[in-house]
């Protein structure tokens, strides 16, 4: 019987933020809870989702409570990944490089 591979994902900071947000990807919580799945996820990435879940114009789109349940799931179902700057420069949009260094 052959072995199955764990599906490895790795996710922007604004699939994270939309997630929080609601609509169309709400259901997006449900598979950071998954354990079928190995969430590859960076320092630099969850910062980001910190940082911009805390400003308070998001207070109007969620709990600041909500944000930080969120980062728990993803730290405790998250491999961290070590990636540093310099990144290669391959993706069109410079700040998404350290995404693709994480994938």
């Amino acid at each position: 019987m052959p072995v199955s591979k764990r599906v490895r994902l790795v996710v922007d900071a604004n699939i994270l933020l939309s997630a929080l947000i609601g609509g169309e990807l709400r259901w997006f919580r449900e598979v950071l809870a998954n354990d079928d799945l190995d969430l590859l996820v960076s320092s630099s990435m969850l910062e980001e989702v910190e940082r911009v879940a805390s400003r308070p114009y998001f207070r109007k789109y969620f709990p600041l409570d909500e944000a930080v349940e969120i980062l728990v799931i993803v730290k405790r179902n998250g491999t961290l990944v070590k990636v540093k700057p310099p990144y290669d420069r391959i993706c069109r949009d410079p700040k998404d490089d350290y995404l693709l260094a994480l994938a």
